[in-house]
């Protein structure tokens, strides 16, 4: 929790739970349950894709931590907002997804999003997915709205593709990747969310994002 909660602090939490253990039925859960404690702290956020408003919960502290994971919670999803500034986006993020090519392949063009960033004066934090890839976040302390970190996101992946086109691709689809990693940056805008760091993943072993 020392670790973690910072992250999570003042950021509505998309909790995803696994009552029967990472091999058995999962789900999404937005909005709080319906006999949360006194001591979850809640926040109403508009949700787009069904038109209606959601509580949130919003893990501020070691109760409700401790609270998500008696949930049978791992993954722990954040958005780049916080509560005070929703229209803000604290961070741009570029997911490197490698589905099958090499590792070394995801670090070289993290190393080269990293020279690029630093030649345009741009801080870069890398952090793996806890899953087979890394997130690279470049912080903008809620001087974007989620549309300027999105294109942000897009130019920086447009400009690496075309600089190391034979490690890296655009493209969505796996089949059309060509064994190259995919340079992810559609993970930025309104409602979009990033995995927290520290946060366990839901893959045998308990790797941690």
């Amino acid at each position: 929790s020392k670790w973690l909660l910072p992250y999570l602090h003042d950021r509505p939490l998309m909790m995803t739970r696994y009552p029967d253990g990472i091999r058995g039925k999962n789900f999404f859960q937005k909005g709080a349950p319906l006999k949360s404690p006194d001591f979850v702290r809640t926040v109403r956020v508009r949700n787009e894709e069904e038109q209606r408003d959601i509580d949130q919960v919003v893990c501020d502290d070691l109760r409700t931590l401790e609270w998500c994971a008696n949930l049978a919670t791992l993954p722990l999803h954040i958005p780049a907002a916080r509560v005070a500034s929703m229209g803000k986006a604290d961070w741009a993020v570029i997911d490197f997804d490698p589905k099958g090519a090499p590792f070394e392949h995801v670090m070289t063009l993290a190393l080269a999003l990293h020279a690029r960033c630093e030649r345009a004066g741009l801080p870069t934090y890398v952090k793996t997915s806890g899953s087979n890839g890394l997130h690279v976040l470049i912080p903008l302390a809620g001087q974007l709205d989620h549309t300027g970190a999105r294109q942000l996101a897009e130019l920086l992946a447009n400009l690496l593709v075309a600089e190391l086109p034979e490690l890296g691709t655009l493209e969505r689809l796996l089949t059309k990747r060509g064994g190259k990693v995919y340079v992810d940056a559609l993970q930025n805008g309104e409602g979009k969310l990033v995995a927290a760091p520290f946060c366990v993943r839901a893959h045998p072993g308990a790797p941690v994002s």
